[in-house]
């Protein structure tokens, strides 16, 4: 199992996923997946749409920029964690790090971002929401 799931150097530039970095001492994370907003392993393993060859034609013959496929591992999720500073009146601050869908539409997003306020809406310290929103002004 090691193995397959082992990274293909092929495909290095695809590697990503959510992580908290931090000085102080990192107490009671977790992980809390997203709602899922697009099917990574069905659609993107299928054959891909018309309008989407038409994208990849445009961008190579533009831009010059080859558009890959992403087949992915895992799904849109956020870390949550709770991060000692003394500096802060409670002792401690929620540190959240999401990642939100990109390939839906705002609908979705609000979703995944309702549900992931619900899981934190009863913390009692003060709340840092950042990461990768996946969208635009």
């Amino acid at each position: 199992m090691q193995e397959e799931l082992k990274p293909d150097p092929a495909r290095y530039r695809g590697l990503h996923g959510n992580a908290i970095l931090s000085r102080y001492p990192i107490e009671h994370a977790r992980i809390y997946r997203l709602p899922v907003c697009h099917d990574w392993y069905q659609t993107e393993k299928a054959a891909i749409s018309q309008l989407e060859k038409g994208k990849r034609i445009g961008a190579n013959k533009i831009f010059l920029e080859r558009i890959d496929r992403e087949v992915r591992r895992g799904g849109r999720m956020a870390i949550i964690a709770d991060i000692q500073i003394p500096e802060v009146r409670t002792g401690a601050a929620t540190l959240v790090a999401a990642h939100l869908e990109s390939k839906c539409k705002p609908a979705c997003r609000t979703k995944q971002m309702d549900a992931l306020l619900d899981q934190i809406k009863d913390d009692d310290h003060p709340v840092i929401l950042a990461g990768d929103l996946n969208t635009t002004g």
